[in-house]
């Protein structure tokens, strides 16, 4: 999923020199998912996390995959810091954007979270990074490769 997210943002990554990183776990990690509805929350995210920081110095964005009891975390992080607090209660409304006017809906995260919730998950605004963070909760299937055998 994540390179396929991936692909469809590569260039716009590339054009503004932002650096991207991907953290996974030692294992493979399956989620029983609709793969199209997935890589439109990552693609979301990603660039969300793109416009946001275009125009900073420090340009990067972090995608970490974590594992935490029986869910997976994936963590779309930025180098961005943090959103005003005026505005985290509002993110995910419909047609809310701090984006200008003709630059978005305001219905990205918005879907993004109906997606999440409807994959039995949770996605929210972490306020405790330094950095702009949303956290992706799903449940997970562990794997075993040859590899971690």
């Amino acid at each position: 999923m994540i390179s396929d997210s991936l692909e469809l943002c590569q260039e716009r990554l590339k054009k503004n020199e932002i650096e991207l990183k991907i953290i996974r776990p030692g294992f493979d990690v399956e989620i029983s998912a609709f793969d199209t509805q997935m890589i439109q929350v990552l693609l979301n995210l990603i660039i969300n996390s793109l416009d946001a920081i275009k125009n900073l110095t420090e340009k990067w964005i972090e995608i970490e995959y974590q594992v935490v009891d029986d869910l997976l975390n994936i963590i779309v992080r930025d180098s961005g810091l943090g959103l005003d607090s005026d505005i985290v209660s509002k993110i995910m409304n419909p047609f809310f954007t701090t984006k200008e006017r003709g630059q978005g809906t305001g219905l990205g995260l918005s879907l993004s979270k109906s997606i999440i919730e409807n994959h039995e998950g949770r996605l929210y605004y972490n306020p405790d990074s330094s950095n702009t963070e949303f956290v992706i909760e799903l449940p997970y299937m562990r794997t075993f490769t040859e590899a971690s055998k």
